[in-house]
């Protein structure tokens, strides 16, 4: 299956937002890796990523929002996961919390919380502000499969699994986000990643 590749401009944000709008999946550059975009809250987008992924049903997966307001018409902030999301965002922590949102399964877990970040990169905070939802954030690699880092690695992974569209970008390696989960007032550290444990812990 032929690919569409468009190359990243502020000009293609209203093209992207017509074809996340249409159910369709956008594998793109994020801060970390290559990441596939599609509305969050479409529950055939959702099932398209788990196909193209060979992903688990019940697994939820990452999301990315414009700004903290629109996290919070979303998410359920504590004090001190307020505290975090205004320390480290943008920037690559991705904070688990309770929904406020019915989000479909496959986003939200068993226990009703969703993990989401605000993304360092400018133009994907543009696109997910424009769009005005949140939007997935997986990797752009078949589930258990190494990270992928441009967009010919990714289409040739994902292409004849499904993938219709990317964002041309050719990223360096570098780690995934931290993943830490806010409960009680306390912190988890799920996955550590880009933003040290030292840190969190001060």
């Amino acid at each position: 299956m032929s690919v569409t590749v468009f190359k990243k401009s502020n000009a293609i944000i209203p093209k992207l937002c017509k074809l996340l709008r249409a159910g369709e999946i956008i594998a793109v550059p994020t801060e970390t890796a290559f990441g596939l975009l599609a509305d969050a809250t479409n529950i055939k987008a959702i099932k398209r990523i788990q196909r193209l992924k060979g992903r688990e049903k019940n697994k939820p997966m990452p999301l990315v929002a414009a700004n903290l307001i629109q996290a919070k018409k979303y998410l359920l902030f504590s004090p001190r996961a307020l505290e975090l999301a205004r320390k480290f965002w943008p920037g690559p922590l991705t904070l688990v919390l309770p929904a406020k949102y019915s989000f479909p399964l496959g986003v939200v877990s068993k226990e009703k919380e969703v993990g989401l970040r605000v993304p360092a990169l400018m133009w994907l905070r543009r696109l997910v502000e424009e769009y005005g939802k949140p939007l997935t954030a997986t990797s752009a690699n078949i589930t258990d499969k190494p990270t992928l880092y441009n967009h010919r690695a990714v289409i040739k992974e994902l292409s004849v699994k499904g993938l219709r569209y990317a964002v041309a970008g050719n990223l360096r390696p570098r780690l995934t986000s931290t993943v830490v989960r806010v409960k009680n007032n306390k912190i988890e550290i799920l996955r550590p990643g880009a933003i040290i444990n030292s840190k969190l812990k001060k």
